[in-house]
């Protein structure tokens, strides 16, 4: 983890290491090589978001790690558009209503 990482950082670092790592998966074990399909995560996904025309719905967590990216999604989003901020939500865990980890 990155000395004086963020708080939203080192939580989801803390949760990720104990739930998702495996010794063989590219982003666990940084063996990222040439026949990796960089092409693919190069794409440009909201190269076009403005175009969309149907309503659109945002929802993220109040702590979500990648909340940023769903704020500057719904600013290039034409309406009508909706962001939902889950109070105490993260983007990679479920809330259950008492508050408790379900994992």
């Amino acid at each position: 983890m990155p000395a004086g990482a963020d708080p939203v950082t080192t939580e989801f670092i803390n949760y990720y290491i104990k739930r998702a790592y495996h010794p063989r998966s590219i982003n666990s074990a940084m063996i990222w090589d040439a026949t990796s399909p960089w092409g693919y995560y190069n794409f440009p996904l909201q190269q076009r978001i403005g175009k969309i025309t149907a309503p659109k719905l945002i929802v993220t967590g109040e702590k979500a790690h990648s909340r940023y990216m769903a704020e500057a999604a719904y600013e290039r989003l034409t309406d009508p558009k909706e962001l939902v901020l889950v109070p105490g939500g993260h983007a990679y865990r479920p809330v259950r209503p008492d508050g408790q980890d379900p994992i």
